[in-house]
C-alpha cells in the first residue's frame, strides 16, 4: 500500500477561475440591487424639484377655436319687375348703394330681426351686397333657411 502524500495541493486555475466568475455575478447582482434602490429613492426627489421649478405648458382652451357658421343648405332668390334701392343698412335712413335692376335676381344671405329688410348679394357689374326692403321684391324659396342678422335696427 502506499503511503497518503500529506502535502498541501495548489488549487486548480479551472476551479478558481469559476469561483472567481461566481462572485463577480453574485457582486454584481448586489450593485445593481444597490443601483435600483438608491434610484427609487433618490430620483422621486429629482422630479418633484423639476416639476417644482418647471415653467407651465400654456393650455389649449375651445374658446380660441375659430367658430365656423354653415352656409345656408338651399338658395333664396329675390327678382323685381322695376328698379329698387339697395341702401347700405335696414331702414330708409340709410344711404342707397346701388340699383337692383328690374328683371334681375339676386341671393338673400340674411334678413333683419323682424324680418323686414333682406340682405342680399347681387352679382352686376361688380358684386354688390346691401339691404333692401322686403315687401318691394319677390322671394322665391323659404326664409327660414336664411340666417337672423341683428343690425341693432329696431
Amino acid at each position: 500500500m502506499k503511503d497518503h502524500d500529506s502535502t498541501i495541493r495548489e488549487p486548480n486555475p479551472d476551479e478558481t477561475t469559476g469561483l472567481a466568475k461566481v462572485n463577480l455575478i453574485f457582486g454584481g447582482f448586489l450593485l445593481f440591487l444597490l443601483l435600483i434602490v438608491f434610484g427609487l429613492v433618490l430620483f422621486p426627489a429629482l422630479t418633484r424639484e423639476a416639476r417644482a421649478t418647471a415653467t407651465p405648458l400654456p393650455q389649449f382652451t375651445p374658446t380660441s377655436m375659430i367658430q365656423l357658421t354653415p352656409s345656408p343648405v338651399s338658395t333664396v332668390l329675390i327678382t323685381t319687375t322695376v328698379d329698387r334701392a339697395i341702401r347700405s343698412g335696414d331702414a330708409l335712413d340709410f344711404p342707397e348703394v346701388a340699383v337692383f335692376p328690374a328683371g334681375a335676381s339676386a341671393v338673400i344671405t340674411g334678413v333683419n330681426r323682424s324680418g323686414t329688410w333682406l340682405f342680399i348679394e347681387y352679382q352686376g357689374d361688380r358684386l354688390l351686397r346691401g339691404w333692401i326692403l322686403r315687401d318691394e321684391v319677390e322671394i322665391n324659396g323659404d326664409l327660414a333657411a336664411i340666417r337672423v342678422i341683428d343690425t341693432g335696427t329696431p
